[in-house]
């Protein structure tokens, strides 16, 4: 199966809002804060599949400093973004 750069990041937009479901008030923020992220990476960038989750991270890094993001909430979005990515690669294992 193959996955486009588009595609890629509306994989983990939908696995991102399928655990926000299940999230407690302080994950809501890493969700609030990553989702219209991906969105906006997955619509405004280009390259392969396999490039989107090294594009996306660049832009959340450079988002990180220009939000003036504290260490606590950057780990918090880290490993949020770290866990929908092995889900999606999960998924993505499952399906081939």
């Amino acid at each position: 199966m193959t996955t486009t750069f588009t595609a890629r990041g509306e994989q983990l937009v939908t696995i991102l809002r399928t655990q926000e479901q299940q999230a407690d008030g302080d994950q809501l923020f890493a969700f609030g804060y990553l989702i219209p992220q991906v969105e906006l990476v997955a619509y405004n960038a280009a390259g392969e599949a396999d490039d989107f989750d090294t594009v996306f991270w660049q832009q959340i890094e450079a988002a990180f400093v220009e939000d003036n993001m504290s260490a606590e909430d950057r780990a918090l979005i880290t490993a949020t973004w770290e866990q929908a990515k092995r889900a999606a690669n999960t998924e993505m294992e499952c399906n081939t």
